[in-house]
């Protein structure tokens, strides 16, 4: 796909279901919004909920951890030679690019700094950001099953799906695995954790 991320074009194929490329928007908007709409109903111990300011603060400060960190673990581990030749394209997000490593890492130093700034206890942020990554885990899943990106081992399953853009075998739908076992039910376990008074 010649309007892919521009480092090595048969990196997808020649990688398989390990490929880093993803869909930064979709699932940085979808994640970043359904944090929000959970993290306000879900109770830090027996002192009450933080307040907004300190959500909507931490919500962006995670947003921006998750897109600099991506694209830069995409840049240093997967496309270094290219992005070294034409280093402008780093910052066009826009045609893809992104790492869950980089952006795992990211979103920990970013959320860390900022606790450590506002005097807010750490590993309540972490908590609460441990509970609502699994919804953003799930969409990540579904705009890679979109994309047509992580895909599976051919099979003959009778729920196998066929990705034009990898070849023509029947494949697993991995992507829809992996957003039920990363994200469906680690949410379900993490909420009912949460309503039971697993904050600290």
């Amino acid at each position: 796909d010649a309007d892919s991320t521009p480092s090595l074009p048969s990196r997808d194929r020649r990688m398989g279901r390990h490929s880093a490329k993803s869909a930064p928007t979709v699932q940085n908007l979808a994640g970043s919004a359904s944090r929000f709409f959970n993290v306000v109903t879900v109770r830090i111990g027996p002192k009450g909920q933080l307040v907004w300011g300190a959500i909507a603060a931490t919500l962006l400060i995670a947003a921006l951890g998750i897109i600099l960190g991506g694209r830069l673990g995409h840049v240093l581990i997967y496309g270094l030679p290219y992005y070294t030749a034409h280093p402008f394209e780093v910052l066009q997000v826009w045609r893809g690019g992104m790492a869950f490593h980089g952006g795992f890492l990211g979103v920990i130093l970013a959320v860390g700094i900022f606790a450590r700034m506002k005097r807010i206890p750490i590993l309540t942020l972490f908590d609460l950001l441990a509970v609502t990554a699994p919804i953003g885990l799930f969409f990540g899943r579904i705009a890679n099953f979109i994309n047509q990106e992580l895909w599976g081992h051919p099979t003959n399953a009778p729920w196998a799906v066929i990705f034009p853009r990898v070849d023509d075998l029947p494949r697993h739908p991995s992507q829809i695995y992996e957003a039920i076992a990363e994200g469906l039910i680690p949410l379900l376990i993490l909420t009912f954790v949460a309503r039971k008074g697993g904050f600290r």
